[in-house]
């Protein structure tokens, strides 16, 4: 027998297991006696093709097609993580430059030295006032 969830104006939600064929959209509230309306729940199982063995869930076909999707996404996502990667590796073997930054056209740049160096400026003060070092309390430590 399916087991069907309701819910009465009430406020009061309940479970009924009801005969297969007999699953009316309203059934009698259990706390208040009026009219509770039948709610549509997740179901517990799949109506579908049998398992084709290809799909990670094991569920059903449809499954491992979607598994196929998700996973041809998930790869072109990487061909794309990769190029930037060799991108960012090949103008640093040009140019020696060790910090990139990213243009606005989405290429990447080496970082200017004078740039770079009132950076790391900002950098060495952030920590040592992180530190609580020249009298500087970090923010959280008190």
């Amino acid at each position: 027998m399916p087991l069907y969830v309701y819910e009465c104006v009430c406020g009061a939600r309940f479970e009924e297991l009801v005969r297969l064929g007999d699953g009316s959209a309203t059934h009698k509230c259990t706390s208040c006696a009026g009219v509770a309306h039948k709610c549509v729940s997740a179901a517990n199982h799949c109506f579908g093709e049998s398992s084709a063995g290809d799909g990670n869930s094991g569920v059903t076909a449809v499954d491992g097609n979607l598994d196929m999707l998700i996973g041809r996404s998930a790869a072109r996502r990487w061909q794309q993580i990769e190029k930037v990667e060799a991108d960012k590796s090949a103008i640093r073997r040009q140019t020696g430059a060790s910090f990139l930054r990213r243009a606005g056209d989405g290429s990447y740049q080496p970082v200017p030295e004078p740039e770079r160096q009132i950076r790391d400026k900002v950098a060495r003060q952030h920590n040592r006032a992180r530190r609580g070092e020249d009298g500087w309390v970090a923010v959280g430590s008190e």
